[in-house]
């Protein structure tokens, strides 16, 4: 079931994750369940290529980055929720980079 955005999000028509100009979509990191589907930390703005690749690790870790930069203690909150909407290459993805974290 398909949740309307009620955020309304000024698109800058530009790829935050390759930076590549032009169409751009807003792209809903773990889905549009109605808990998040209007919450800034799961969205970003995506070009089409970045947001059918959006499971590649090196996507991945740039939305990661991006959003940690964007929004305070969005790992903890992107486990957290990626957990609870069963997205297991997330957990994986999360849980792997926090144990590094603990290690350096």
């Amino acid at each position: 079931m398909k949740h309307p955005m009620k955020l309304k999000m000024n698109k800058l028509n530009k790829c935050e994750i390759c930076n590549t100009p032009g169409y751009t979509e807003l792209m809903h990191i773990f889905g549009r369940n109605k808990q998040i589907v209007n919450d800034p930390r799961n969205i970003i703005e995506g070009c089409k290529d970045c947001h059918k690749d959006e499971n590649n690790r090196f996507t991945m870790e740039r939305i990661r980055n991006i959003q940690n930069n964007k929004h305070k203690n969005w790992d903890e909150w992107a486990l957290e929720t990626a957990k609870i909407q069963g997205k297991h290459n997330w957990m994986e993805y999360l849980t792997r980079k926090a144990k590094i974290k603990e290690e350096i």
